[in-house]
């Protein structure tokens, strides 16, 4: 199997590159893994999530990160993940937005909101990075932003089952759903509302989660 890293980084400060390292034995020692330049335009960072990553060919489910960032302040203190014990099933949710005349909207944010049990937290360094609480276990509340594509066009890979909101403030557009069981992709136009879900909060019954 293989563990995929990422990570959000602080564009108010200056960064020069993000240092990974893993542990085998659940935290106790660590050893170099990768050196990842900041460049935004390269193949470590992701357009869709504005986010730094790095793909651990040799991961292993317990693998634990850690990730520093360098810059003009130093060496930050580190931000820690955990791979977690099992992969869950996922489903493929896409959307599409074009303008009045047919054209894609491109760059367009899409807040993507799931509903979990209370536990895990995502956790902010001193500088830059910011990471998962390490502990991989239950589905927690979780609040991501995917962008368009230039062709309009924007996906999200969401746990089966899980109950979530997807909103896009500029086309004043919110749906509320429970994720199809099957792998997708689906349509977020051919996904049914969920019931109920205009009447009060969200809430998803406890699944493992993965680090990504």
């Amino acid at each position: 199997m293989s563990n995929t890293i990422s990570w959000s980084y602080d564009p108010t400060v200056t960064i020069t590159s993000f240092a990974l390292q893993k542990s085998t034995d659940k935290g106790v020692t660590f050893a170099a893994l990768a050196t990842v330049a900041y460049d935004p335009s390269g193949a470590n960072f992701s357009v869709a999530t504005r986010k730094f990553f790095y793909v651990d060919a040799a991961g292993a489910a317990g693998d634990v990160y850690r990730v520093t960032s360098t810059g003009a302040f130093g060496v930050s203190g580190p931000a820690v993940a955990v791979a977690p014990p099992s992969e869950p099933d996922k489903c493929t949710i896409i959307g599409y937005a074009l303008d009045g005349l047919g054209r894609a909207r491109t760059d367009m944010a899409v807040t993507v909101t799931v509903y979990g049990t209370s536990g895990e937290r995502w956790v902010k360094n001193p500088v830059g990075t910011v990471a998962h609480n390490p502990q991989a276990l239950g589905m927690t509340f979780t609040q991501e932003t995917v962008f368009t594509t230039d062709q309009g066009i924007w996906q999200v890979d969401l746990v089966q089952r899980a109950l979530v909101r997807i909103t896009i403030e500029e086309l004043g557009y919110e749906k509320s759903f429970e994720v199809p069981g099957k792998t997708g992709p689906v349509n977020i136009r051919d996904v049914a509302d969920y019931r109920g879900a205009s009447h009060g909060g969200l809430y998803a019954p406890a699944a493992n989660l993965v680090q990504s």
